[in-house]
């Protein structure tokens, strides 16, 4: 009787961790993107926009830089995907 109790109890809870239930993990990603606003939340009515102007965004072409840029000189790039 002892080593029956000794096997229940060691070898299969504490070895075999046999009290356990063991499960999957299930994962969720939720990946938002908003506009930039006015200080206010993008779905509200009264919300305006606050886009910068291009010249003024840091990544656009600078003069006498070594980017790339269109035609009339600005750094916007449209692309058509022939839809």
């Amino acid at each position: 009787m002892f080593f029956i109790v000794v096997y229940i109890l060691v070898y299969q809870l504490i070895g075999n961790l046999g009290y356990l239930k063991f499960n999957d993990a299930q994962n969720t990603v939720r990946l938002t993107l908003q506009e930039p606003t006015a200080g206010c939340n993008p779905n509200d009515t009264g919300c305006k926009d606050s886009f910068a102007p291009l010249s003024h965004l840091p990544y656009c072409c600078a003069q006498n830089s070594s980017c790339k840029t269109n035609d009339d000189g600005s750094c916007s790039l449209l692309v058509q995907t022939g839809a």
